[in-house]
């Protein structure tokens, strides 16, 4: 690149507007700063949210990277994902820490509840065994039918009262003769405590 061409650059650094009048070029600037500027919440995702509730609540970039056990260039790459996505600052150096702007409190304040939420969220519903309904064919062999199934029915019956098990003869020797195309599972070995 020759020295024209480096000092034209400068004194136009929007080479795509050129023969746009000078106007127009700041209607078109501003456009793109107010396009630019608009809140993509499509771009948000916890790890951000928390990125930022641990930063206004520590005061630090180091302490929000030890209480999220990350690395301190981890997160100052979201914070910077973040300040793109919301366009605004959000913090401001001070000492040896960073002050939350007024805008990053009130972010963080609606992150900290989006946050519990997607916790209650994903949380819900826990596994109830007393409410599974399900049927089991278990092929076994004459010691496990009477040895290992009865107490298996028992506990069963009190903790899963809708799962229905039905017990066959497997007439094999070996764990691989009981595999069949619709089996879930086969089980070998099993250690039996009562």
């Amino acid at each position: 690149m020759d020295r024209r061409t480096a000092t034209s650059r400068f004194r136009n650094p929007q080479p795509c507007l050129r023969g746009v009048r000078p106007e127009l070029q700041k209607i078109n600037a501003l456009i793109i700063i107010v396009i630019m500027s608009k809140f993509d919440w499509t771009d948000l995702d916890p790890k951000l949210l928390g990125v930022l509730v641990a930063v206004v609540e520590t005061g630090s970039i180091t302490g929000a990277a030890v209480r999220l056990g990350v690395t301190q260039s981890a997160v100052s790459h979201l914070v910077a994902k973040l300040r793109g996505v919301v366009g605004d600052d959000l913090f401001v150096k001070a000492g040896r820490g960073v002050v939350a702007t007024a805008r990053a409190h009130r972010l963080a304040a609606r992150a900290h509840r989006l946050l519990h939420e997607l916790e209650h969220f994903a949380a819900s519903e826990g596994f109830d065994p007393t409410r599974w309904r399900a049927l089991f064919v278990v092929a076994a062999n004459d010691l496990q039918r009477e040895a290992l199934m009865p107490p298996l029915v028992v506990r069963l019956r009190k903790r899963a009262p809708g799962v229905d098990l039905r017990i066959i003869p497997s007439n094999a020797s070996t764990p691989e003769g009981v595999v069949r195309p619709n089996s879930r599972a086969v089980f070998d070995r099993v250690s039996f405590r009562p």
